[in-house]
């Protein structure tokens, strides 16, 4: 792959032998410049198939100067997720002594982060929220993205972060690569994909399904006092119905508290 030497020093470091069968189809792909459709499941190695492409890619750009914007940018939905990522970047760079990452998630005071930013990061993993928070401020630009990540593209359409990926996506620079990787394929990531990848290579490991329509999901709000005999409510009358009909108890509760002793 005709890697960085101290990237390669990293991956020994991480006492990688054999790529999994996401990064070895990946990784390929992503150093040839090609956009990208991953569909793989969690814990098949996909984090490493985006993160050692793209620090190899940004060792091909020009340096980064104090307030530019960043060379890469990860998407995800959530800030555990993001700190994961940022962690497997910077295990991936830690030989790179001037290579710098930036972490950008709610949770934490925006003012910490912005000295960061405007110092000039080379990659950002972000959540959708927070980074549109940064750029309505002035604290960092997409001005120099040439290499964006969407990863767990379903999950941030489920939590509604459609409107934000949108807003990123239109204010990229024309030319950038994009990897886009997703657990299941509905409609609305086959919609994300004809917009905004170009002729994508599409990767596929593992057991890929799409969201089932045959689950209705209702909610009903009650206070805390009153789940234990709601829950019990419904068991009993639901039983009830099974044996009328003779057919199995099928259906599944869930009643989460505020410690989630109850489910």
């Amino acid at each position: 792959m005709c890697l960085h030497q101290s990237i390669m020093k990293d991956i020994a470091c991480h006492e990688y032998t054999r790529p999994t069968s996401i990064q070895a189809q990946a990784m390929t792909v992503a150093l040839s410049g090609r956009d990208l459709l991953g569909c793989a499941e969690t814990g098949s190695g996909k984090t490493a198939a985006f993160t050692i492409p793209m620090i190899q890619h940004c060792l091909a750009q020009p340096p980064v100067q104090r307030g530019d914007g960043p060379l890469a940018l990860v998407l995800a939905p959530t800030r555990e997720l993001a700190q994961q990522i940022e962690k497997e970047v910077k295990g991936f760079s830690r030989s790179l002594e001037s290579f710098r990452t930036a972490i950008v998630v709610g949770g934490t005071n925006i003012a910490d982060q912005k000295p960061e930013l405007r110092a000039g990061v080379d990659v950002i993993v972000a959540t959708p929220g927070r980074l549109i928070d940064h750029l309505q401020q002035g604290n960092t630009s997409l001005s120099r993205i040439s290499f964006i990540v969407l990863d767990e593209a379903d999950r941030m359409l489920d939590m509604g972060f459609e409107p934000q990926i949108r807003e990123v996506m239109r204010n990229l620079p024309e030319k950038h690569q994009t990897l886009l990787f997703s657990a299941t394929m509905p409609v609305e990531i086959e919609t994300l994909t004809q917009e905004y990848l170009t002729s994508p290579v599409q990767v596929k490991v593992g057991k890929v399904s799409s969201p089932t329509a045959n689950v209705s999901q209702i909610l009903t709000k009650v206070s805390e006092s009153e789940k234990i005999d709601y829950l019990l409510a419904l068991l009993v009358a639901d039983d009830s119905h099974a044996k009328e009909i003779k057919s199995a108890f099928s259906l599944d509760y869930c009643v989460c508290g505020d410690e989630d002793k109850v489910q």
